[in-house]
């Protein structure tokens, strides 16, 4: 099962992959997903890999210069509506980032691709959690994106994807700029 979860990961993400490649340094590729089984101590019990090559390699388009690695797109993914109060939001919220961004993405400061991504990600984990995970129609089997918080009782099925315009780097939160929005919501679980 742990080795599904992998290959979900990336043909999730190779399902829009073509509508986000050019906002991708063509220096920047995805190599593989990596996907554990973890314990309830939080222990990894089982890792396993999809290596993302053949008819699974994602390789970047744009052609201009990448952003330096430690600069990247913050993709928060939350398990409510991030538009509503939510007393245990702060249970409820996680975060991965996009690095490798084209450096023609970026205006003022500030980086262009967030409406982009904010979709074909959104796009991205609503293939992953309506596809069918066993080729036996009989089973039905489909994996729940959800937010795991060591603080809270239980898992979130994450709702939405949102990316703000301003690039993530070590001393963001020391910059006074105020971000612009943009969050999509996850198609739910059929």
């Amino acid at each position: 099962m742990t080795q599904r979860y992998a290959n979900l990961v990336i043909d999730g993400l190779k399902s829009t992959w073509s509508n986000w490649q050019a906002l991708i340094s063509g220096t920047v590729s995805i190599q593989r997903a990596d996907a554990y089984h973890l314990g309830v101590d939080g222990k990894t019990l089982h890792k396993k890999t999809c290596v993302a090559t053949g008819a699974r390699a994602m390789v970047g388009s744009a052609a201009s210069q990448m952003l330096p690695p430690l600069c990247a797109a913050a993709v928060s993914l939350y398990g409510y509506d991030p538009t509503a109060f939510d007393a245990q939001g702060s249970r409820k919220r996680g975060r991965i980032y996009i690095p490798g961004l084209s450096v023609t993405n970026m205006q003022g400061g500030r980086h262009t691709a967030k409406d982009g991504l904010s979709a074909q990600l959104a796009g991205a984990f609503s293939y992953m959690q309506n596809r069918k995970m066993d080729a036996s129609a009989s089973l039905n089997e489909r994996a729940q994106l959800v937010i795991n918080s060591r603080k809270f009782t239980q898992n979130s099925p994450v709702t939405h994807v949102r990316v703000d315009d301003l690039i993530d780097v070590q001393r963001r939160r020391q910059n006074a700029w105020v971000p612009a929005i943009t969050t999509t919501a996850i198609t739910p679980q059929s």
